[in-house]
């Protein structure tokens, strides 16, 4: 069974002036299979494990599986662009940690340096910095790997915990 991040805070997303899309933004949303959409009001995030109690990796697919199990919902490009928009308010306590938006995923084909035909999605890692960018849905996930999740409405505050 699979148990929460215990000890990792959680983040709360400032509203945002709406604004246009840029080119670039509307490039990178074109022909995706699936989205969730923007980012309504000040959602709290949280982190969620991949691999369930002694588990060392999990695959990419079956991860894609275990999410539509996890507390909370998915988050996606939106979200992670908001995110990074308010890098200042990320918990430090983040930093080491691949952050994955299971939200948004891309088509096979050369999308952000996952050219072999894979879809991908979203994920953020820090580097002296946080950045974005895209990993194919083939592979592992290992221990150092979070889902981000976005609280709802009806969950207490132990989701994700």
């Amino acid at each position: 069974m699979m148990t929460g991040t215990q000890s990792l805070p959680e983040m709360v997303l400032r509203e945002t002036p709406s604004r246009d899309l840029t080119e670039a933004e509307l490039l990178m949303r074109k022909g995706l299979i699936s989205d969730i959409g923007p980012v309504v009001g000040q959602p709290t995030l949280f982190l969620e494990r991949i691999q369930a109690d002694g588990e060392t990796y999990v695959k990419k697919t079956e991860m894609m599986d275990r999410v539509k199990e996890m507390p909370g919902g998915p988050t996606g490009l939106s979200y992670a662009e908001r995110m990074l928009e308010q890098e200042d308010g990320i918990p430090v306590e983040w930093r080491g940690l691949t952050l994955v938006f299971t939200g948004t995923v891309w088509p096979g084909g050369k999308v952000g340096g996952c050219s072999r035909g894979y879809q991908a999605i979203v994920c953020a890692h820090y580097v002296g910095k946080w950045i974005l960018y895209l990993d194919s849905l083939i592979g592992d996930w290992f221990p150092f790997c979070r889902v981000v999740r976005v609280r709802l409405d009806t969950e207490g505050s132990e989701a994700g915990k």
